[in-house]
C-alpha cells in the first residue's frame, strides 16, 4: 500500500501570451459570487490549488481530488474568456480585453449620442423657426384683408410654399403683385359680371378681396364667352 503523497497542486492550462488580458482577476475576490474556489499558489508558472485541497495525492505525478475537479472550471472560464463582450451576460466575470471593448462600445454609443443631441438641437432651432413663422403667418392673415387668398392656397399646396415662401406672396398680394393665372372660375364669375352688370363692377370686385380678373385680363376671354340671350317658350 502505497503512502499519500504532496499534492504537485494543478497547472493552469493558459496561454500565457493572453494570460493577463484575458483572465478575470476579479473573480479572485473571495467576496465574489463567482468566486472560483481556487488559489494561485505560483504565478510563474500559473499553478493553482484548490481551496479544498487535503495537500496530499496519491501520485507526485496528478494532482489530488480536489485540484483535480477545478480543471473543468478552468476550462469553461477559459471559454468564457474567448467571447466577444457582446456575448458576455455577467460583467463581473468579465477580462481586461472584454472590458476595453466595452469601454469603446461606450464610447462609440457616447460619440452616437452627442451627434443625435446636436441634430435635436437644430432640428429644434428649425422647429422654432418655423413655428414662427406660422405664429407670424397667422398674425398677418388676421389683422389684414389679403385679396385673392382662395386662389392662393392651391398654389400653396401644389407648389409646396413654406411658411417664409407664404408669408412673401400674400404680402407682395397687398402691393403690386398681379397674380399670373386665374382659375377659370373666377374668369367665369368676372365675365358674367361684366356681361349682366359693368365694367365698374369687374373693377371693383378686382380690388375687393375676391381679387377677380381685371377688364384688361378679360379681354382675350370675353371674346370666346359671349352670352347669348335665349327666348324660352311659355309652356301651354
Amino acid at each position: 500500500m502505497s503512502l499519500p503523497r504532496q499534492c504537485p497542486e494543478f497547472c493552469l492550462p493558459w496561454n500565457l501570451d493572453t494570460f493577463w488580458a484575458k483572465y478575470p482577476f476579479q473573480i479572485r475576490d473571495p467576496h465574489s459570487k463567482y468566486y472560483p474556489g481556487y488559489h494561485f499558489t505560483t504565478m510563474s508558472p500559473h499553478f493553482i490549488r484548490s481551496d479544498r485541497c487535503l495537500s496530499s495525492s496519491k501520485s507526485a505525478e496528478s494532482p489530488g481530488t480536489w485540484c483535480a475537479t477545478v480543471a473543468h472550471d478552468v476550462e469553461a472560464l477559459r471559454d468564457h474568456a474567448k467571447e466577444l463582450f457582446s456575448y458576455v451576460r455577467v460583467e463581473e466575470r468579465s477580462n481586461q480585453e472584454q472590458t476595453l471593448e466595452k469601454v469603446a462600445q461606450l464610447k462609440e454609443q457616447s460619440n452616437d449620442l452627442k451627434l443625435e443631441t446636436v441634430n435635436l438641437r437644430h432640428s429644434l432651432a428649425s422647429a422654432r423657426e418655423d413655428a414662427a413663422e406660422f405664429k407670424e403667418n397667422f398674425h398677418y392673415l388676421g389683422t389684414h384683408s389679403v385679396p385673392g387668398l382662395h386662389q392662393m392656397l392651391p398654389k400653396a399646396l401644389t407648389q409646396k410654399w413654406g411658411a417664409k415662401k407664404f408669408l412673401e406672396m400674400i404680402t407682395a398680394y397687398l402691393g403690386d403683385y398681379t397674380p399670373r393665372s386665374y382659375p377659370q372660375y373666377d374668369i367665369d364669375l368676372a365675365i358674367l359680371l361684366y356681361e349682366l352688370g359693368c365694367a365698374s363692377a369687374v373693377y371693383a370686385m378686382n380690388h375687393s378681396i375676391f381679387a377677380l380678373p381685371s377688364l384688361n385680363t378679360l379681354q382675350p376671354y370675353r371674346r370666346q364667352h359671349r352670352p347669348k340671350p335665349s327666348l324660352h317658350s311659355r309652356p301651354p
